[in-house]
């Protein structure tokens, strides 16, 4: 591996600290369906509220599954 390369990896590893991470996963089983209650529960929060404000990163295309997920949106008007 040349040495501009080995460069470039350390500094993008640096830059990936493990709260960017964490953040990522989080977000990651929120948008699988895991119930915001258990992602809080594992990230040791004392408030679902907190790991929403945090944690939770929705687009309207999350928004839009959950909501015919839960039989209130027809799938006819989600877009993907």
């Amino acid at each position: 591996m040349c040495l501009t390369c080995l460069r470039l990896e350390n500094s993008l590893l640096s830059a990936l600290s493990s709260k960017s991470l964490q953040i990522s996963k989080a977000t990651d089983l929120i948008r699988q369906g895991v119930p915001i209650e258990i992602v809080a529960e594992r990230l040791t929060h004392s408030s679902v509220v907190t790991t929403s404000q945090i944690y939770l990163h929705l687009s309207a295309a999350d928004v839009a599954a959950g909501l015919v997920r839960a039989g209130v949106w027809p799938q006819s008007e989600a877009r993907s």
